[in-house]
């Protein structure tokens, strides 16, 4: 749960220190309510969380809500928009439309999780991302980030990323710092922010490669 409670444990410490900062001096917040957008289609999160919402004296976790749906149930597999879609009839055909445009599919299955979620991001004063890769069939959520970089001062976003294979680079800062400033810029860059602005928020995206967060052993039990 503390992982849930402190993303920004992870971080470098100039950087847990700007967290600090901001928790005391400008957001102003007597307790954390986490909200989680899940984009994987298994019930994992909850498995892990067990009953929801969880509270404590210094947070509360509200119930995940699976933007994408689940492998069993309303599963939404798709593109971002129309324009995605190379055949330009079936562009025209809503019934094709419906089914693979993600934010559409929400719509007919009468979910309003796009709603929802968008809300969510507009409120938020930290977001973290874990496990996403900034694919552009889901580009609409990371233009949605960028767009409250750009209009809000007071937000930080905490990206987790994941490198293959990483090279042991304890000696050679500045390659990790090259590592980080790659997925800053590409998260950036589909959220529609021009190459010539984006210096202006790079410095409210922070990025920790290949951290141990939810790193843990599960023991099968197979009495």
């Amino acid at each position: 749960m503390a992982d849930l409670a402190d993303p920004e444990a992870y971080f470098r410490d100039y950087e847990k220190d700007e967290v600090e900062h901001r928790k005391k001096n400008v957001w102003h917040t007597t307790g954390k309510v986490i909200d989680i957008i899940s984009f994987n289609y298994t019930r994992t999160i909850e498995a892990l969380l067990g009953k929801t919402p969880v509270q404590s004296s210094g947070y509360e976790v509200k119930a995940p809500i699976h933007v994408h749906g689940y492998y069993d149930s309303r599963m939404i597999m798709g593109v971002n928009d129309v324009l995605q879609i190379d055949n330009e009839e079936l562009r025209k055909n809503t019934y094709i439309t419906d089914a693979l445009v993600k934010s559409k599919n929400n719509h007919a299955y009468g979910i309003s999780h796009t709603n929802r979620c968008s809300q969510l991001i507009k409120e938020a004063q930290l977001l973290c991302t874990y496990g996403l890769s900034f694919g552009e069939t889901d580009i609409m959520w990371w233009q949605k980030i960028c767009k409250e970089i750009k209009e809000r001062n007071d937000l930080l976003v905490l990206v987790h990323w994941y490198v293959k294979d990483l090279p042991d680079y304890s000696n050679s800062g500045h390659k990790l710092q090259y590592l980080m400033n790659q997925t800053t810029d590409k998260l950036l860059s589909l959220g529609g922010i021009a190459e010539n602005e984006r210096s202006k928020y790079s410095n409210r995206i922070y990025v920790a490669i290949n951290s141990p967060k939810f790193n843990f052993k599960i023991e099968d039990d197979f009495d």
